[in-house]
């Protein structure tokens, strides 16, 4: 144990000699680590915002059924389209959309 603590103590005190050293873990990363997080951090949020004021579109059928529903999502900017499908058109339009996003 005691081998590993004067080691450690040389390594300790040649690092402190050294400028680049020093310069590296003491500037560039207390400093820059944090600057280059929030810089990240504020890159995202405003992706995030500009992604959540795009409208949503929506296909429905047989909307008449659900008026209440409709004019719930339209009161939050959902761009509802009425569409004529039969249930295995359905079925298929949601497969097709599933496997776009899925693999």
């Amino acid at each position: 144990m005691r081998a590993i603590l004067t080691v450690f103590a040389k390594e300790f005190r040649e690092n402190l000699r050294e400028r680049r050293t020093l310069f590296s873990a003491l500037i560039l990363g207390p400093l820059l680590g944090p600057l280059i997080f929030a810089a990240g951090l504020s890159l995202r949020l405003e992706r995030g915002l500009e992604e959540g004021e795009r409208p949503i579109a929506l296909a429905v059928a047989h909307g008449e059924r659900a008026p209440n529903l409709l004019a719930f999502l339209r009161q939050y900017a959902v761009v509802v389209t009425s569409v004529d499908y039969d249930a295995a058109a359905a079925r298929a339009a949601v497969r097709s959309a599933t496997r776009s996003f899925w693999p």
